[in-house]
Formats: structure tokens, sequence, C-alpha cells
């Protein structure tokens, strides 16, 4: 799930999501204590397991809002037909003020070294590219799975991502999950291949034996002079939740700097796993940061229904005196904030 800012240019904030079609909710969290200790992360080895996560039927959907009352369904962006065959995740889109278009970045992992195997050939992580004048239809694939793709300058498989787009330079970002560590890489003039610039930052998870460093789900913003780099731990669509961690830096290739936990001391208390920081100007010409999670939970059914039919969780950070972000310490059922033109509740 992105939440793609394009009020100034058109009044609309753009929602894209990977749709899984009817995929079963997973839940094996073991109890309910702070992760890592309820286990949740061993999800993991099921949905490869079960395929239904890894499935190539996914498509990419969106949706729009002026007002985060009433949204638009904008139906799917990109279908199985336009792309190579493969596992579709993380649609991400930055708009290039050189070209004038709206550049789409989606995961697509390779379907023949699905689910992934440690000794394969080829990266199953891989991603595709598509453009569009507009950002609400008419996505064209321009490269589909390139092996020269951005980010493969810091190696082969890769996960999650986010793009960032650096106002201040005109220049876009990409972060990308190495598990361990997190890679941020600047991207081209066209904002659809690398420069091989890069930076590491290695990631706060604490480490789970035998299995592996199973941070992901990163996004990158900035407020004022910092930028701020976010990971999620390892949750692979579990309902159990996950910790969101924190780095910052004056420059998108860092240096970066640790910067503690956003859901500590208590776990993961917005019971989802994070996905997006977005704004919103509000009266007087303030700006209000969003904070975007799946919770994976379905809203009717019950256990067991389409993970489509997901919750989202949303909450507002609140920054501290020296730039830092306050942690969320228990579970908010509602958040409101006043817009330009509105409310949200």
């Amino acid at each position: 799930m992105q939440v793609f800012d394009n009020h100034a240019r058109d009044g609309h904030w753009y929602f894209y999501e990977s749709d899984w079609g009817c995929c079963r909710q997973v839940d094996c969290c073991k109890n309910d204590q702070p992760w890592p200790y309820n286990e949740c992360w061993e999800c993991c080895a099921e949905q490869r397991e079960s395929a239904c996560t890894y499935n190539t039927n996914h498509t990419v959907q969106g949706y729009r809002t002026k007002d985060f009352a009433t949204y638009e369904n904008l139906g799917t962006l990109i279908s199985t037909q336009q792309r190579a065959e493969g596992t579709l995740f993380v649609p991400r889109v930055l708009y290039n003020n050189a070209t004038a278009k709206y550049v789409m970045w989606f995961e697509n992992y390779n379907a023949s070294s699905t689910p992934f195997q440690p000794n394969a050939t080829q990266p199953p992580g891989e991603y595709s590219i598509a453009t569009s004048d507009t950002p609400h239809s008419n996505f064209v694939v321009v490269k589909d799975r390139p092996h020269n793709s951005a980010s493969f300058a810091c190696g082969g498989s890769q996960g999650d991502f986010d793009v960032f787009f650096d106002e201040a330079t005109g220049k876009g970002y990409i972060v990308n999950t190495y598990y361990s560590h997190m890679c941020i890489e600047e991207l081209d003039e066209s904002f659809t291949a690398g420069t091989n610039k890069t930076a590491t930052v290695v990631t706060m998870d604490p480490k789970l034996p035998p299995n592996p460093d199973g941070d992901e789900a990163p996004t990158m913003f900035k407020r004022g002079e910092w930028y701020y780099l976010l990971y999620a731990s390892g949750c692979c669509g579990c309902k159990g939740g996950s910790i969101t961690w924190m780095h910052r830096a004056k420059h998108p290739l860092g240096p970066w700097s640790k910067n503690g936990t956003l859901l500590s001391p208590n776990g993961p208390v917005s019971r989802a796993q994070q996905r997006a920081v977005f704004t919103v100007p509000t009266p007087g010409g303030g700006t209000e940061y969003v904070h975007l999670g799946n919770q994976w939970v379905p809203g009717a059914g019950g256990e067991g229904t389409c993970t489509n039919e997901g919750l989202l969780y949303w909450w507002l950070l609140k920054f501290t005196k020296d730039g830092s972000i306050a942690p969320l310490t228990k579970f908010e059922p509602h958040i409101t904030f006043e817009m330009e033109s509105g409310a949200v509740v």
C-alpha cells in the first residue's frame, strides 16, 4: 500500500496496492506477548509453503480521495497481461518533473524462483517499471523485470521497497529490503534505473536464529532538515503486527543514525505492519504526518477470509523537540485531524 500525495497537481491523494485476490489470511502468532516473543515471524515460512501470498495473479489496484472520507475506485492499473509472469508486490509511484511522467515501480518475483530458493541461479526479487501521463490510468510497462534495475548495485535478491522524491534537489531514490540491511540508491534522471550511488543502513531487528534477519517494508519521508527511514520487523501478512524501527539523516544517502523504535516498549501495539507515511496540509499552513499500516485482519467475515478485505491502521506521528518520532505506546482506536478543506476521522 502506498499513499501518493498528488493534491498540489490535481487535488487528490492516491492509494496504490497489490490486490492478492481472495488469499486466505495467516495468523500463527503463538501468544499475545510483544514481538518477537509472540513468534509471529514464523508466518513467513507458512506463507511461502502455502504459496497463497506468492501466487502470480496479483494486480495493481488504485483508489483516490480528496478528503479521506469518500474514495473513488480507479480499478485495475496493472493487470497480469501487462507484465511478465511473477508475484506482484508493493506498487510505488513518484512524479518526475523533468519528464512530466508518473513512474510506477512494482516488485515482480520471478515465478520460476518462487518461493525463494537460497541457491537459485537468478534473484527472485526483481522490479518492473511502468509510466503514465496521469496518476489514475494508462500505465504502460516500460521495463519488465530488468536485472540491471535500481538497487541491484547492492546485490541480487530483494524484498519490499519504497521510492522517495526529494523536493529539495529534484532527485528520486529507491530503498529496498535485504532483511539484515536496507539499501538506498539514487535514481537516474528518468526515475527508471539506478545510478550506483548507494547507502547501506544496517537494520535493528533482534536476530532470531536459525531464521534469517526479517526486517522489511521500508518507507522514507522528509520533515524539516531531516530525512527519515522507517521499516518493520518481518511479518509476512500475519495478524500479529510488527515493530517499526527508525533512522534519520541529513541526506538521503546518509550517514544514517539509529533513532529507536516507534512501537516500544509494548511491542506492535498498532497490531499492524507499517507500510506508508504521508502528509496532509492543515489550516494555518501546518502539516500532519500520517502513519499507515496493514493489519491483515478482514473487516468482515472473521478468520480465514480474504486478505484483500484487510483493515488499515492509521495514527498521527508526533515529534519531539530534537526531531525524533515519539513512540506509540498504546492502541488508539480513532484518529481525527483537520484539513484545509475538511476533517478526517
